[in-house]
């Protein structure tokens, strides 16, 4: 074979590789490459040019140093540098695919001239990725695993720590490593055997601390150590003892495993997870395990102080994407997910697509509901929740919704009001009397007054007494059911009828009338936005005065959703007037009623304080300034400020206006809601300026003039209403007072008489303070002063 002859292609054929190649390949293997080397210098470069020839050239079978023949392009030139690298991590008889040359064609002093093999024919010349992971797949195949453990183990983890810090970094690199030892098995594992990454875990396969969590049932940690063996990945952890690393080398090789193989962490947990199905529907080793599916999440419960917070996280993970939680059916096991599960002591009724654990797995509520988060309710809810009524089940749901209310008082946060709320549920007895279960959408009113109870059969109403409403509150909040009391829905509004008032000796003192304003400007009422308001506000409620008459009335309506209206009239307790820069409260001559209505006194200059007197709107109460002004009508003058000041109401000086104020915020009341539905168009009102009314004189007294208070967050329409003396009377509302006008009746009109001298009950002697003149007959109000009876 002569070299000077040498050539790539045929006579006469420039695009295919020659088949004189291939058979010298063959025949003369040992001076192939030299062949190889003469005929590329001929036809090298117009043979780089055409692929096809490319790939013949690197699949032709080449000898190694190893006498082994393989593809021109798997092979390695023997350099100098190569050599030191590869020699680092396999013994020298180990088969590395070295090129074999003949000693007369030295690779050092000529290595430009092969140059070629490494350009383009894939030889490998460079000292990178792949050389490490070739020498890697040398070492598994070519080598017997017990031979090479026995003379060099730790050559293993040092080309595995070298592949992770040099070429670990890069992501490309990571994935190509990743795909390599997944090809060729190249993970070793503790005892020695080669596994794919997919195939491993990092865990330690020992269940010594098991048995130190769970000491009365180590038979259960044996069973788990042989189900590890049969069905587990295999463990990596802890490493080869030969290995024998450093503190940096273990943190190093744990990165390589994980991040660069993609190796699971930790994962004791699932060997909790298979020890979940040690069932007799999971083969024969289950036939040593207790039928008791109780058992398998004590023995998890036990095991869960030694697992990290990332295996928790993954074991809790585990039980909601797969069905992990066994409930026997019988003589079935049947599994569910964490979400298909419930705990709920008590409950009697089945519920679709959930299975209740408390009676099952009694004790370990802390397991499941704390630790996996199923989800925990209560008997009375889930018994209503899924509740089918009939037409004779009104009394049952009632007693249900009573218990519900009950626990809700306790539990009320925890548990969900909207699958409940969409269900009909709520008892409603219409106006032909008949009680019906309605959806919380359906138009009902909440009777939580006892004075509305005038409505039970006018207005379809929830069928509960007023004592039962009172039970079922917490329920009512927890559903958000307040906007139907009645009590939020009705417009109250007060008047006066057919008597002959009195005018009393008293009023509200100046003390006490600045610490009402001073109230009503830290409550922001719209009375008090300016100064000169303010300074009004002032004179009308030092200026006030009390009239005792025996016809006060109190009319209080509904407005349907269909517009309808229900009116009822009821007694009334007291009245409150504006007029110029006074104010006339009317108060009920009788005397037990004088009493409550000094108890409901605080409420009702609270309601008129807030009221807006351009729109007659009140703004919403805050509970606390009807107790602040309790306190300050119970106390001594001189202490007014005090108190005031010691409760945290803030003090104005010189009146100051509104918007100079710090802003208030409270959160101790709640806005009032009402049912949405259309209301009329409220007719407008003009008043006149009502007269002083009559003192005690021989001559006859007028008769007071009809005047309404509006409710707070309506403007009704003025009414002409029927009066019971020998005047008809006529008013319209408005902050001015009434405007009266005497309307003749056909009839003879009834003879007036002169009203006796008014004197004040005993019993609210005690409620005031000294009088200034030991004279002065005490009034029934505390916080008035007593003043010479002035003639109207």
């Amino acid at each position: 074979m002569d070299a000077g002859d040498a050539q790539l292609f045929g006579e006469g054929n420039n695009s295919c590789l020659s088949p004189e190649i291939a058979k010298i390949a063959s025949r003369y293997p040992e001076s192939f490459l030299n062949h190889l080397r003469a005929a590329w210098e001929k036809d090298g470069a117009r043979a780089a040019e055409i692929p096809a020839v490319l790939t013949s050239l690197q699949s032709t079978l080449v000898l190694c140093e190893d006498g082994v023949k393989r593809p021109l392009s798997t092979t390695y030139l023997p350099t100098r540098r190569l050599r030191a690298a590869v020699q680092k991590f396999i013994l020298p008889d180990d088969n590395f695919p070295f090129l074999q040359f003949q000693k007369f064609w030295s690779l050092e002093e000529n290595v430009d001239a092969w140059a070629f093999l490494s350009l383009h024919l894939g030889v490998g010349n460079e000292e990178n990725l792949d050389l490490y992971l070739n020498i890697l797949k040398t070492i598994r195949a070519e080598r017997p695993l017990w031979h090479w453990s026995q003379k060099c183990p730790e050559r293993i983890l040092s080309l595995y720590l070298h592949i992770q810090i040099t070429y670990g970094g890069d992501k490309g690199n990571r994935e190509k490593i990743r795909e390599v030892f997944e090809e060729h098995k190249l993970v070793q594992s503790p005892k020695q055997h080669w596994k794919r990454p997919s195939d491993c875990a990092l865990r330690t396969a020992s269940v010594s601390s098991w048995q130190s969590a769970s000491n009365s049932q180590p038979h259960r940690m044996r069973l788990l150590d042989h189900w590890q063996s049969a069905l587990l990945k295999t463990s990596l952890l802890p490493l080869n003892p030969a290995w024998n690393t450093t503190e940096e080398e273990l943190t190093t090789i744990l990165q390589f495993f994980s991040t660069t193989l993609g190796i699971i962490g930790s994962s004791a947990y699932l060997d909790l997870i298979y020890l979940l199905r040690l069932s007799p529907t999971f083969g024969p080793v289950a036939s040593q395990w207790e039928d008791d599916a109780r058992m398998n999440y004590e023995t998890i419960n036990d095991s869960l102080e030694i697992l990290s917070d990332n295996e928790k996280t993954k074991l809790r993970s585990a039980f909601v994407v797969s069905a992990n939680i066994a409930m026997r059916c019988g003589d079935t096991l049947r599994w569910y997910k964490q979400a298909e599960c419930i705990w709920c002591p008590g409950l009697q009724s089945s519920i679709p697509g959930c299975v209740n654990l408390s009676d099952e797995f009694k004790g370990l509520e802390d397991f499941f509901v704390g630790f996996l988060g199923v989800k925990k309710s209560c008997a009375s809810y889930e018994n209503l929740l899924h509740y089918e009524p009939t037409s004779d089940s009104v009394d049952t749901v009632k007693e249900m919704l009573l218990t519900l209310s009950a626990v809700i008082a306790e539990k009320g946060r925890t548990l969900d009001s909207a699958p409940l709320l969409s269900k009909k549920i709520l008892p409603v007895r219409g106006k032909d009397g008949k009680v019906r279960l309605c959806a919380v959408d359906a138009d009902f009113y909440i009777i939580d007054r006892p004075h509305l109870d005038v409505f039970k059969n006018t207005i379809p109403v929830l069928d509960f007494s007023l004592s039962d409403i009172a039970r079922l509150m917490p329920f009512l909040e927890w559903a958000e059911l307040e906007c139907h009391y009645l009590s939020w829905n009705v417009e109250e509004s007060s008047f006066l009828q057919g008597s002959y008032p009195t005018l009393l000796d008293g009023r509200i003192t100046t003390e006490k009338a600045r610490g009402l304003l001073r109230i009503a400007s830290h409550y922001r009422s719209p009375r008090t936005k300016t100064l000169q308001q303010r300074q009004l506000l002032l004179r009308q409620l030092e200026g006030s005065r009390f009239i005792e008459t025996a016809g006060i009335f109190r009319e209080v309506k509904i407005i349907l959703a269909d517009g309808s209206q229900v009116v009822h009239q009821l007694e009334g307790q007291l009245h409150i007037v504006k007029e110029d820069a006074r104010l006339r409260i009317y108060v009920p001559r009788d005397k037990t009623s004088q009493e409550l209505s000094a108890v409901s006194l605080p409420r009702f200059l609270i309601e008129w304080l807030m009221t807006d007197p351009g729109s007659d709107i009140m703004e919403a109460i805050n509970e606390v300034s009807v107790s602040l002004v309790k306190s300050i009508w119970n106390v001594r003058d001189g202490l007014i400020q005090r108190v005031l000041t010691e409760e945290g109401v803030i003090p104005f000086e010189s009146l100051m206006p509104l918007e100079s104020l710090i802003p208030v915020v409270s959160t101790n009341f709640k806005p009032r809601k009402r049912i949405p539905v259309k209301l009329p168009k409220p007719a407008s009102a003009n008043f006149e300026v009502c007269p002083e009314p009559a003192a005690v004189k021989p001559e006859p007294v007028p008769v007071p003039g009809l005047t309404k208070t509006e409710s707070p967050s309506k403007n009704l329409s003025a009414k002409f209403r029927r009066i019971l003396q020998p005047v008809s009377i006529r008013a319209k509302v408005s902050d001015d007072g009434p405007a009266l006008s005497e309307i003749p009746r056909a009839k003879t009109p009834v003879k007036q008489h002169t009203p006796a001298p008014f004197k004040f009950p005993e019993i609210f002697i005690s409620q005031l303070g000294n009088p200034s003149d030991p004279e002065d007959v005490p009034n029934m109000f505390s916080g008035l002063t007593l003043k010479d009876r002035k003639d109207t």
